[in-house]
């Protein structure tokens, strides 16, 4: 059943996740699906809570289908409407939606589960990866006039890693020597444009 919840969602987005998310697309929510899992199974979640948190990372940023500002919710009531027509329980999918609204980085995740599923979410910054993605969403931004085109990234973008903590143990040891090498590279560009 999984799968087809997958399926389902995965064409939804292919279908109708507007072009311009370059940075919020089907390869990111994969990336935060498999990066769940694995910090999941790090942090010693297992069976239907693992199977919840998978969920969760699928649907997380599906509020992008209709809006950009406070997504999250969008999110959970595509989720519910999905899950719901899957035979999940009322209490699964405010599970499932409790973890998707700690994605929202202007709230702090008040449980183990929303922790892994932010953490996840946010992995890319301690990885090679993040030049790309980060220009990618620096793209996104400015195409839907979130970001100016003048605005100074690099310094957003130093700032937003030195303010960002990881919540889980797994998710530090993964990400903290990326994220001091990202932070290197960055003040490196900002000395070149400077």
């Amino acid at each position: 059943m999984i799968n087809r919840i997958e399926d389902l969602v995965f064409t939804e987005m292919k279908r109708n996740l507007d072009a311009r998310f370059e940075y919020h697309s089907i390869e990111h929510t994969r990336m935060v699906m498999e990066a769940a899992e694995t910090l999941g199974t790090e942090e010693e979640i297992r069976g239907e809570e693992l199977k919840l948190l998978r969920l969760a990372a699928l649907f997380h940023d599906t509020g992008f289908l209709h809006t950009y500002d406070e997504h999250e919710e969008f999110s959970c009531d595509y989720a519910s409407k999905i899950l719901a027509g899957h035979g999940f329980s009322t209490n699964k999918i405010d599970q499932i939606c409790h973890m998707i609204r700690g994605t929202n980085i202007r709230i702090r995740p008040g449980s183990h589960l929303q922790a892994i599923l932010r953490d996840a979410d946010l992995l890319y910054l301690g990885t090679s990866n993040f030049p790309e993605f980060s220009l990618r969403l620096q793209r996104e931004l400015i195409s839907f006039g979130k970001l100016a085109p003048t605005d100074d990234w690099i310094s957003i973008e130093i700032n937003f890693l030195q303010k960002q903590k990881f919540l889980t143990l797994s998710g530090r040891r993964r990400t903290e020597a990326g994220v001091v090498e990202n932070l290197q590279i960055l003040s490196r560009e900002r000395r070149l444009a400077g």
